[in-house]
């Protein structure tokens, strides 16, 4: 949650200067046109972890569990739109710590009992963008691409007539990412950004809706003499009607 803000903190500190920066450019910069921007953005919500089946076997001891926990999570996202319609995204995924109560038998000692697991869940996006812009200001995104995860397990299991042991276990692999989502343009840099993501992990699937905000550096990168298509306004409240009159001598 530190971590959430900080980053949070740090996207409107480095918002806010390029906004002031932007400000004091004599060029406009076309809002409609999204060639070669450059993004980053925050997100929090809540996260879904749900499994294909609610038994499992690992190392011999076979567990029957809840197929479905919730939790809070976040990302952190940063991305560049190549085309108009196309971009690139890269991030980071918090899903939160969900806990699972779940009962065990061991084939090794015949014995049984029950237990709970706390499962912290991170990972890692690489993901292709797909955008379209059908009013102005707000637009629509599909992402398809791959997270890279890691599922740390702590549990605790009960056996009666025999002291609580506990048990750290590690899980990792990558699995597709798929998601849509929809941003809304409320300053020439802020949007307020919408998701739903949807990934594997291993046997294990887990669903993200998340709230949050990004910005886009317009134009920080472009040419500072290249001129939006836009007529430019910047002086209108100055100009005043000009009229001739003859004068004779």
């Amino acid at each position: 949650m530190k971590r959430s803000l900080v980053l949070a903190a740090i996207c409107v500190c480095v918002g806010v200067g390029a906004d002031r920066l932007m400000a004091g450019s004599p060029s406009e910069v076309d809002l409609d046109e999204r060639n070669h921007l450059f993004y980053v953005g925050i997100g929090y919500g809540p996260t879904l972890l749900s499994t294909s089946a609610d038994q499992r076997e690992i190392n011999g001891i076979e567990y029957t569990f809840d197929a479905e926990a919730d939790d809070l999570g976040g990302l952190f996202y940063a991305g560049w739109w190549i085309t108009e319609h196309v971009g690139i995204e890269v991030g980071t995924r918090n899903y939160g710590t969900v806990e699972v109560p779940f009962a065990f038998v061991n084939s090794h000692n015949s014995t049984s009992g029950e237990g709970d697991s706390e499962v912290s869940m991170r990972g890692h996006t690489l993901a292709a963008l797909f955008g379209v812009e059908p009013v102005d200001g707000l637009q629509l995104v599909g992402r398809v691409g791959a997270l890279t995860w890691k599922q740390s397990f702590e549990s605790s299991f009960r056996t009666v007539g025999e002291p609580a042991t506990t048990v750290d276990m590690d899980l990792s692999g990558t699995g597709p990412l798929v998601g849509l989502g929809g941003s809304y343009r409320f300053s020439p840099g802020w949007q307020v950004d919408l998701r739903y993501e949807y990934a594997l992990l291993g046997d294990d699937r887990v669903q993200l809706v998340t709230l949050g905000f990004a910005y886009d550096f317009i134009g920080l990168w472009r040419d500072k003499g290249r001129r939006s298509r836009r007529p430019d306004r910047s002086l209108a409240r100055y100009a005043y009607p000009i009229h001739a009159r003859q004068v004779e001598f």
